[in-house]
């Protein structure tokens, strides 16, 4: 992990979505998504943080090396609530979760963050995660879409420095707000 005099003193994980493009056969996780996009994230993970995890509908968290055989589950095909409740459940199992000196960065699509459970709007992985004593950064909350996260990522590696996509000249959408922005007045 890259670092400086402030990043010395937090220890920073990521936890990153899976992708639909798989190589065959079981592999670490890290391993077994082959788009483009998730190795971007992939790599920015290992560049950066202490520790990272993916985010998948078959397991749940994954820690990244953790062998997973092949799968075809996607989101549509699972229980939100189900889902939710395990991925809970995996949260209160890592130490890092508790820890205050943490820092975690959530490099998941916005429809997994905030797709509610049963209809309940405040029953969303992001509403979980905001309640975890943990700092949490969103990144891609300042990106329009894939372009600009991949823009962020590729950059952000390629200068050896952590940063958020603002900083990068990734973080304006095309109506000069942000995802987030648009999230809230939803």
């Amino acid at each position: 992990m890259a670092s400086s005099s402030r990043e010395e003193t937090i220890r920073r994980f990521a936890i990153i979505e899976c992708g639909s493009d798989k190589h065959d056969g079981a592999l670490p996780a890290k391993e077994k998504y082959s788009s483009g996009y998730f190795k971007l994230k992939r790599d920015w993970s290992e560049a950066f943080c202490d520790q990272f995890w993916i985010l998948s509908a078959e397991f749940g968290l994954i820690p990244s090396n953790r062998v997973i055989p092949d799968y075809d589950t996607e989101m549509k095909d699972v229980d939100t609530a189900e889902w939710l409740s395990m991925v809970r459940e995996q949260f209160q199992d890592v130490d890092v979760f508790q820890d205050e000196a943490a820092e975690i960065w959530v490099m998941v699509s916005q429809g997994k963050l905030t797709d509610p459970a049963q209809g309940l709007r405040d029953s969303t992985l992001r509403a979980f995660l905001e309640r975890v004593d943990v700092n949490i950064v969103w990144p891609f909350d300042e990106t329009a879409g894939i372009g600009y996260q991949q823009g962020w990522l590729s950059d952000s590696i390629e200068a050896g420095r952590v940063g958020m996509p603002s900083d990068f000249g990734h973080g304006t959408s095309t109506d000069g707000g942000t995802e987030q922005a648009a999230i809230d007045a939803f």
